[in-house]
Order: C-alpha cells, then sequence, then structure tokens
C-alpha cells in the first residue's frame, strides 16, 4: 500500500478544492462518483470480509467431530501406525 506524505495530499487537495480546501472531508475525495473505484472498494471489502482460516475454530470443529484434538489425534495415529 502506498501512502502519500501529507504535504503531498495537502497540495492535491488545494489543487482540487482551492479556497475550501481546508473544509474538504474525507468523503468529498474518497471517489463516491467514479464507477471503477467503487467497484475496487467493493471488491476489497468483499475480501477483508472474508472468512479467513481459524486454527482455534479448526481445532474446536475437530474435537466436536472426532472427540480429540488434533494433535491428540495425530499422536493417536501415529501410535497405531507404529503397531502395524
Amino acid at each position: 500500500m502506498v501512502l502519500p506524505g501529507l504535504s503531498l495530499f495537502d497540495e492535491a487537495q488545494q489543487d482540487v478544492f482551492g479556497a475550501n480546501a481546508a473544509h474538504a472531508t474525507l468523503r468529498d475525495v474518497s471517489g463516491f462518483e467514479d464507477p471503477q473505484l467503487v467497484a475496487l472498494l467493493q471488491c476489497l471489502r468483499e475480501e477483508a470480509e472474508r472468512p479467513v482460516a481459524n486454527p482455534s475454530h479448526f481445532a474446536h470443529v475437530f474435537r466436536l467431530h472426532t472427540g480429540l484434538s488434533p494433535s491428540d489425534y495425530r499422536r493417536q495415529r501415529q501410535g497405531s501406525a507404529g503397531r502395524r
């Protein structure tokens, strides 16, 4: 992610809003009128809201279905593999 320096942002804001630059809000410069930017922001929002891998959730669900933690299950499987 690239973040412009504050002075660069201030200059750009001055170019866009002129004398009203000091009163501009983020919403004024956020690009809500740009359909391509709106589509990009929607994609980013969907990506941010996507479920992510959660090891503790996995371990909880695994324990519910097997009755063992993943590490206990692995130890049990390794122990039974050695007895074959």
